[in-house]
């Protein structure tokens, strides 16, 4: 398993005021990756700009996390990359957000979890949520 924090080894740990850890404030991408390619690497890092834009969260150029993504996945050959993006650092206290925090971007690699194959073979079952959830507008 690997971590890098924007494009560094995560070595001293994510600043206990993130955003992400205190609101939650940010979003994810999981990408699969075979034989050391991400799998859709351009409609995942598409998805992921507009989901920022959408949460107005500064993401910036994403040449530099695609260079991580890709590095990621070559080291790992076959694996799950989970990156995650939070608004980064709160710059004041309270819920609201000033617009000048700076995005924070984690790079995960894990193994690849191995085939199911009787759920490939026989299927699965699925049932649908009574549970309604909340919906964001944003």
């Amino acid at each position: 398993m690997s971590v890098t924090l924007n494009g560094r080894p995560l070595v001293d740990g994510v600043s206990a005021y993130d955003r992400g850890l205190h609101y939650g404030d940010g979003l994810f991408e999981t990408i699969v990756c075979v034989k050391g390619r991400a799998r859709f690497l351009s409609l995942h890092l598409e998805r992921l700009s507009l989901g920022c834009e959408r949460l107005r969260i500064a993401l910036g150029d994403v040449a530099p996390l695609r260079q991580e993504i890709e590095a990621t996945a070559a080291a790992a050959r076959d694996a799950l990359i989970k990156v995650i993006v939070t608004r980064g650092e709160a710059v004041a206290r309270g819920y609201g957000a000033s617009g000048t925090e700076v995005a924070t971007r984690l790079v995960f690699g894990y193994p690849l979890p191995p085939e199911n194959l009787a759920a490939a073979r026989e299927g699965i079952r699925a049932a649908v949520a009574k549970l309604r959830y909340g919906e964001n507008p944003q």
